[in-house]
């Protein structure tokens, strides 16, 4: 028996050192795969690995500190170089930034060596700063410098200069604007600088005024010819007044919607630059300077009431909160429904709140009815705007009896997409609304009159303490009278 078992000893040997050797390979196969998981690890986090130089980093990053961080990306949009800005003439300046780049300064370039700041700390992700150039020295041209705010110092530049040039000579230019009459269908010559001969003019109309009420025709509301004549010499440009002009929309992939033309008074513009309205957006358009005409059309001055006149209540009126008024109106054909509201003046309720009450009277009132019987309240919601008690400081507490000054506000349109929006005369409701008798915001002073005041709390009512002069010596800083 121990013959035998002494013999099988070198198997056993054998055995055990193949096991030892397995085990060893075993062990430095995971030991490398390890390093390698490690070394994966430190590539993959830039934050973790040093450099000198970038081309110690990883395509897409750069080193900076001796970090391997990831390149910052701005591409500069506008101005690229080249464009003529026109004076005192807002211009959109433009980019597209990588999430990582947070802040940019915005400086301008000159071509004589400076470098004038023009904003700082602009929201990189906003895209745009809108900005009014200002001629310093007509023999100079520039360029747009963007410059991170990480620390890095990285600055982009505009492609090549672009000049800035005084409104007369900025293109495109508007001269003159010739109207054989401004009825519809009739012939407009502009004349001018700087339109478009193969490409497309846009032409914009911009409301100045209307006998028309109508809220989408206001003051200021700007439209565009339907189509985009283009200018044979590039001084000229011709088309016909509309029958109808078309919203402008920010971007032209958006929906516009047309109304008739309506008589008044206008301000033509002409934009040639129509293909960054496709890219950019409204934005994107440099217009020319902005000439006068004046638009006649019978067919709607005959046809459509110039306002919503209401014939109760009238301007001066006194109703009660709780009993019953009639509102009422002239005919208004054409307008087939009437929506109206009711609110106040702002009051303040307190030391931090301001506000004014609405009440929604009636939507989609028949306009033949021609009435409607009210009973009179204000108490569906009270709308608040504040941000702070020094904002509302010059609003009127609510009265004390309750009298609120109120308005009417009477809205409808028609099937052509005209939209009323018109306001009676102020009449007053009283109400239960008791005021506040509080007169001044809490435990403050302010300077006032030559000297300061108080806000004292009297008989559990904020006001006001009489005004202490300061000494001919002394100037009131702060609400304290202090030595000069």
């Amino acid at each position: 028996m121990n013959g035998g078992e002494n013999a099988d000893l070198p198997g056993n040997k054998l055995r055990i050192a193949l096991f030892v050797v397995f085990g060893v390979f075993v062990l430095i196969f995971v030991l490398v795969l390890i390093s390698k998981s490690h070394s994966s690890l430190l590539n993959d986090n830039s934050a973790l690995r040093t450099c000198n130089l970038d081309s110690n980093c990883k395509t897409g990053e750069r080193c900076i500190n001796k970090k391997c961080i990831l390149s910052f990306n701005i591409t500069l949009l506008k101005p690229l170089g080249g464009e003529e800005l026109a004076e005192k003439h807002p211009y959109r300046i433009s980019w597209i930034a990588s999430s990582n780049v947070k802040t940019l300064d915005i400086s301008l370039l000159s071509s004589l060596g400076t470098e004038t700041k023009i904003a700082s700390n602009i929201s990189a992700e906003e895209g745009f700063y809108m900005w009014t150039p200002i001629i310093r020295n007509s023999e100079e041209k520039y360029k747009i410098l963007l410059q991170n705010n990480d620390g890095t110092a990285e600055k982009y530049l505009s492609n090549d200069w672009f000049t800035i040039s005084s409104g007369s000579n900025s293109l495109p230019r508007l001269d003159s604007v010739a109207i054989s009459s401004g009825l519809p269908g009739n012939e407009v010559i502009i004349t001018g600088a700087g339109f478009n001969k193969k490409e497309d003019n846009l032409i914009i109309f911009k409301f100045v005024s209307s006998p028309f009420s109508f809220y989408n025709g206001k003051a200021g509301a700007e439209y565009k010819l339907g189509v985009l004549p283009k200018s044979v010499d590039g001084k000229t440009i011709q088309f016909s007044v509309p029958f109808r002009i078309y919203s402008l929309p920010k971007f032209t992939s958006e929906s516009s919607s047309a109304i008739p033309i309506i008589p008044g008074k206008y301000e033509l513009f002409v934009a040639n630059n129509t293909q960054d309205y496709d890219a950019l957006g409204l934005d994107g358009i440099t217009l020319s300077n902005g000439i006068m005409f004046e638009i006649q059309n019978p067919a709607i001055a005959t046809k459509y009431p110039t306002k919503i006149n209401l014939t109760s209540p009238k301007g001066g009126d006194i109703w009660k909160a709780g009993e019953m008024r009639r509102i009422s109106w002239e005919d208004l054909s054409l307008i087939p429904k009437l929506d109206i509201y009711a609110y106040t003046d702002y009051y303040r309720f307190d030391e931090t709140h301001a506000g004014f009450y609405f009440q929604r009277i009636k939507l989609g009132l028949s306009e033949s009815l021609r009435k409607f019987d009210w009973k009179v309240n204000l108490n569906e919601s009270v709308t608040y705007n504040y941000s702070s008690p020094q904002e509302i400081y010059n609003i009127s507490w609510l009265p004390e009896d309750g009298k609120l000054r109120t308005y009417l506000l009477v809205q409808g349109s028609n099937a052509n997409g005209l939209v009323y929006k018109d306001v009676s005369g102020n009449f007053t409701i009283i109400t239960p609304l008791v005021g506040s008798c509080n007169r001044c915001p809490g435990e403050i002073s302010e300077c006032f009159e030559g000297g300061y005041r108080s806000c004292q709390k009297i008989n559990g009512c904020w006001k006001w303490s009489p005004v202490t002069n300061c000494k001919s010596t002394e100037k009131c800083i702060n609400g304290m009278c202090l030595k000069e």
